[in-house]
C-alpha cells in the first residue's frame, strides 16, 4: 500500500514539478 502510494505521489510530483518549471520559465521570459 505504502509503496504504491509513493509511486503515485512521485509521478504526480514530477508532473507538478514539470508544470511549475515550465510556468516559471515562461514567466521569467515574459518579465525580460
Amino acid at each position: 500500500m505504502y509503496e504504491n502510494w509513493k509511486t503515485v505521489h512521485n509521478s504526480i510530483g514530477q508532473q507538478v514539478l514539470n508544470r511549475s518549471t515550465h510556468l516559471a520559465i515562461v514567466t521569467w521570459y515574459s518579465a525580460l
